[in-house]
Order: C-alpha cells, then structure tokens, then sequence
C-alpha cells in the first residue's frame, strides 16, 4: 500500500485506512457488482466504478462484503460521482478497510498493470529465496549433515526450530523436556491425520517423518505453526538421513541375526562368544537378556526383519540393533559402542 501511493503518475488519494498501509496487495479485482466476494480470496485491491451506488445504504453493504472477503484495500473511481461520496468513507473507516480515491484522468488499467508487475516481481524474488534456502539443505543433508546440523541450518535460514520425536517418545534429534517429548509422541500416534497443531506449552506442528508405521515412526516437531510446504521439505530430509542410517545398520542386522540363530540353535560357547564380538559386545562383560512379546498379529511377519515387530523392538531398546530368529521369535543385540556403556542382548517369542 505504502509503494502504490507513492507512485505519481497514479494520483492516487488515501480517504482512509493510513494505520493499514502495511498490508500487502496479492492481485487486483475490477468489478461493480454490489456484492463480489463470489471473485474474492483475499488480499486484493478492489477497483470500483461506483455503478452499484443507488443510495448511501449501499455503501455499507459492499464494504461490509470486502471486509468479509479479506480484501487489502478499496479503489474508488470519480467518473461517475465525481467524487467519492462521504458514506463510503464512513462504511471503509468503520469496517478498517483502506479506501483511495482514483482520479478520472488514471486508468483502472494502468493501477491494474502496475501493481500486477510489482506482485509479479515480489513473488519471483520469494521464489529465488525458496529455492536458495531449498538447495542450501538438500546440500547439506547430500553431504552427510547430520540431523543435528540440519536443523541448525534450518533454524538459521527459516527460523523454524524442529526436533525429532519417536513413536516411544525418545527425543531422537533436537532439544526437547522428556516429559514434553513423551506427549508429542503421543499426539503423533493418536492424530486422525498429519500433519496437526498440538498445545503443549505453545503450538507445535507434528510431521509424519515418512511413510512407516506410526508405531515405528519418527515424528517431526516443529515449534510454532509451521507452513505445511516447509514441514513437508524438512520430513523429507529427515527421512533421507534415516534411510541413509538405515543402510548401515542392515549389515549390524544380520551379524545380529547369526548371533541369535547360533544361540538358539545351542552353538558351543567359543562360537558364540566370537560372534558377540562381531557385534560389539564383549562376553566378559555383563549384559542383559530381555523376553519380549508381540501380541498383535503379523507385528513380526514378512520377509524383512525390520518390519513393524522388530522396528518397534529396535525403538524400545533405544534404536539397538533387532534381527528375525526364525518365524516366531525377535532378537536383538546392542554394540558396546552404543549409547549404554554395557551391551545387551533381547530375545523376544510370540504365538502366531
């Protein structure tokens, strides 16, 4: 508003409205309809000829119309009138709606082609932002930026704060209270659909991560009420840099698999304390075995180990490293290495 009345060549005379000339013009409507919102999404400026007038009670309904739809400011001609009447002001000051007076030497054309090529040039120049801040992640996620690192980026140059919650409600990327982290899980598993807008000590806007099972599934958590395209392009991300860590553990899947077959089938001590080194974990050291069932039918099924049974399992034991052991049964084992200082080993039964 502020750019358009200081063009000269317009003429262009604020009735009313100067505490609103920050708003922004999205497009332009012509029209002497009485009521046009049927044309309307918002955020236009409306230029009108005034031939809807026939007394000053129409006045108020038409503004009353524009305000409904959302509109950014109201252009009156004078080539009809001669000058804008005084109850037309009165109806756009009382509904906060900017009302300029167009003169009779300017065109509705020539307002219409002006702002048309200054909302042109401002989308164009969002567009170039958009897609410099699109290729400054996608780079920095294709060059091994962990998740860490990602949301700081994104932080810097959306500022969007994220965080990555999983299914059990451990916080697997980004700062987030335990307590807090427990219940956005717990919104993500419940939500009808994604993405939703929580309250949880303020809004945050819950992205499914990809397209596993919510209870495997990763929950991305934006602070705020986030835009559903910058939601989207962060999920993205993010699941490539759990796909990426995905292929590493598939070889630790299947060291664990050998480990928990040769245990079940009875292998001679040596053997088995040879393949809980291949896995990271010492046998002189204590660890943990730990019995857990699946009640839910084809939770373990299918050809693929990770399937919803063990993606949960590996969840549980904070993201350790689960394997199939046979139809019935899941098993697991933890690296030293791994966030616990003690390895640990999980074996798990269910009727089918």
């Amino acid at each position: 508003m502020h750019d358009l009345l200081a063009v000269p060549e317009l003429r262009l005379t604020l009735l009313t409205g100067d505490e609103r000339l920050d708003r922004e013009i999205e497009g332009v409507l012509i029209t002497d309809l009485p009521d046009p919102r049927r044309y309307l999404s918002g955020g236009e400026l409306v230029l009108t000829g005034l031939m809807w007038r026939q007394s000053p009670a129409d006045s108020a309904r038409f503004v009353d119309a524009l305000a409904e739809a959302g509109v950014a400011a109201l252009g009156a001609g004078d080539a009809r009138l001669g000058t804008v009447p005084g109850d037309l002001v009165e109806a756009c000051r009382a509904r906060g709606l900017p009302l300029l007076e167009v003169p009779v030497e300017v065109s509705f054309g020539a307002v219409t082609e002006l702002v048309g090529r200054r909302v042109a040039a401002a989308q164009a120049g969002d567009l170039r932002g958009a897609l410099g801040r699109h290729r400054r992640i996608v780079a920095a996620v294709a060059e091994g930026a962990g998740l860490g690192e990602l949301f700081a980026l994104v932080e810097a140059e959306l500022g969007v704060t994220a965080a990555v919650v999983s299914a059990c409600g451990a916080v697997v990327a980004g700062a987030l209270p335990e307590e807090q982290a427990v219940r956005l899980a717990h919104d993500y598993l419940g939500a009808v659909r994604l993405p939703v807008v929580v309250d949880r000590g303020g809004p945050f806007t819950l992205f499914a991560v990809d397209r596993s099972h919510r209870a495997a599934g990763w929950a991305l958590v934006c602070r705020g009420e986030v835009d559903a395209e910058i939601g989207y392009e962060l999920a993205a991300c993010v699941a490539m840099e759990r796909t990426r860590a995905e292929e590493g553990r598939r070889v630790e899947r299947r060291l664990a698999e050998q480990l928990i077959a040769l245990a079940c089938a009875g292998g001679d001590l040596a053997e088995l304390s040879a393949r809980l080194r291949t896995c990271g974990i010492d046998p002189a050291e204590p660890y943990a075995v730990v019995t857990a069932t699946a009640s839910r039918r084809g939770a373990t099924e299918g050809p693929d180990p990770a399937l919803l049974g063990g993606q949960v399992t590996e969840e549980l034991l904070d993201r350790g490293v689960v394997a199939a052991a046979g139809r019935r049964r899941v098993g697991g084992a933890r690296p030293a290495a791994r966030r616990h200082p003690r390895g640990a080993t999980a074996t798990g039964s269910r009727r089918c």
